[in-house]
């Protein structure tokens, strides 16, 4: 880490670098980042990117007990009143905490493109055709794998929804041979679904299915609930499931039921 704080240190006294933006705070290098802006007494603010919660140890009271308060931001930059508040109860007055919204959200609000409105249009189209809409955020962590079998068959059986199965960006090659052989369906789309931008997909789908993507936070933003498929989830996401945005289901015939019952009227 101290070897890393002096790196930081070089870079920030070359390129006069007045406040620091990060997105996960909590490894080594960023760790060192954070001590060289206390010494030059810089701004060093985390942007929230995914779950904030008691449940998830960089944001929970276990770096204050273990005296790594010196590596956490000056400031923290989240997406609502929820996150603020665990924070402010776990760091107390060791940062600042700011609400801003989800930053993509905001800015596409706020900035409309010529280029998106030819992609919206073919989403918008191939949503019309089927009955039901299902985003799936897949994660390729190998040992959740199994839990997109129910999705399979759902999808197997179910030629009138349509089924957009967004890959994760860090890992979109190692996919199972199941899940590839998905891309032979005419109603499973890969290629739209993960390179379009997510706050389209949100307009045009029913709900979202994944393992535990932090993807339902941002799907609750647009009023759209998702369905858990591991049950890791019931820790990592449960401010979403008491509040009636989630539920942890891992069987086909409950989450076909549960999928008619949120559907779009």
């Amino acid at each position: 880490i101290i070897e890393w704080k002096n790196y930081w240190i070089k870079i920030m006294k070359k390129t006069c670098a007045k406040n620091i933006f990060m997105i996960a705070y909590y490894n080594t290098m960023n760790w060192g980042l954070i001590l060289a802006c206390k010494e030059l007494k810089k701004k060093c603010i985390d942007i929230q990117h995914g779950v904030i919660s008691d449940n998830v140890i960089p944001y929970s009271n276990f770096l204050y007990k273990n005296n790594y308060v010196n590596t956490l931001p000056s400031d923290f930059f989240v997406w609502s009143k929820y996150e603020k508040t665990i924070l402010q109860k776990n760091f107390g007055k060791l940062s600042k905490y700011s609400v801003i919204d989800h930053p993509w959200k905001v800015f596409l609000e706020k900035n409309k493109f010529n280029c998106l409105k030819e992609i919206e249009n073919n989403v918008k189209t191939i949503s019309l055709k089927k009955e039901i809409n299902i985003l799936i955020a897949h994660q390729p962590v190998r040992e959740w794998q199994n839990c997109f079998k129910p999705i399979i068959q759902i999808i197997n059986e179910k030629k009138d929804w349509n089924f957009w199965f967004r890959l994760h960006p860090t890992n979109r090659d190692k996919l199972s041979n199941e899940i590839k052989a998905l891309k032979k369906k005419e109603n499973v789309y890969f290629e739209i679904a993960t390179n379009t931008p997510i706050n389209i997909l949100f307009k045009y789908v029913d709900l979202v299915i994944t393992p535990e993507s932090s993807i339902s936070i941002e799907a609750s933003l647009f009023s759209l609930k998702t369905i858990f498929l591991i049950e890791h989830s019931k820790t990592t996401k449960m401010h979403l499931i008491k509040q009636g945005k989630a539920v942890f289901l891992n069987n086909k015939s409950d989450i076909v039921t549960k999928i008619y019952e949120w559907k779009k009227k």
